[in-house]
């Protein structure tokens, strides 16, 4: 069995429906960009036979066994059903290409594959293999999915930590303004306090003043009782 390979990037939607039968496989692929969502597309692959030697039939168009589908990024939309958008080799300046070899596959390898690509994160790019053995086929896929999403999450949390640590560093390097901000109150306030206590000392000496005039008048009032 000739491997069957998908691969897709960010922004790109893939959804893959494949067929086989004892004549031949045929696959229609439907591409859908997620930030426009008026611009799908279908593409219909036929006479995908088991002879290396045959070819296969995209859109009316003849192709060699081994293809290259790319998607055009000038208007019309992303992926039109027209053949004259998938020319083979052609370099996809939206980041969504497909590297296709397909044959003769059992109905439960297809849907076996089908949901491999659709459980997997479509926000990481992905590559789907398939050999003879499914089973291997699909490990080494579940294993390469789960490290590129823990490499993913990585990178998030490593991210997060120097947003932490810059968000620190901003903290510490406005403790000098805060301080001195500080020190600006304290002295204003300090001069305040100064002020009031020249104040209270002034009022002090003017009652102390007050005291020695009433103590004059007591005593001046004392000698007069005295001569009376």
């Amino acid at each position: 069995i000739v491997p069957f390979r998908i691969k897709h990037h960010p922004g790109v939607v893939l959804d893959v429906v494949l067929s086989s039968s004892d004549e031949n496989t045929s696959a229609t692929v439907a591409a859908t960009d997620r930030d426009r969502e008026d611009t799908a597309s279908t593409l219909q692959v036929t006479g995908l036979s088991a002879d290396p030697s045959s070819s296969i039939t995209i859109n009316n168009s003849s192709y060699d066994r081994a293809f290259t589908l790319s998607g055009s990024s000038a208007p019309p939309p992303l992926m039109s059903a027209h053949h004259s958008s998938f020319k083979r080799g052609s370099r996809n300046p939206l980041s969504f290409k497909q590297i296709m070899r397909l044959s003769k596959m059992t109905p439960m390898e297809l849907k076996i594959e089908q949901q491999l690509v659709s459980a997997l994160p479509s926000d990481l790019q992905v590559q789907v293999l398939t050999s003879t053995n499914t089973q291997e086929s699909s490990l080494q896929v579940v294993q390469e999915g789960t490290q590129m999403y823990q490499q993913h999450e990585q990178l998030i949390a490593s991210l997060r930590n120097l947003d932490d640590r810059t968000m620190n560093i901003e903290s510490m390097a406005s403790k000098p303004m805060e301080l001195a901000t500080r020190n600006i109150e304290l002295t204003c306030k300090s001069n305040e306090l100064a002020s009031e206590n020249k104040d209270l000392l002034i009022r002090v000496n003017e009652m102390q003043d007050e005291l020695k005039q009433l103590q004059i008048q007591a005593l001046d009032r004392r000698v007069l009782l005295q001569k009376s």
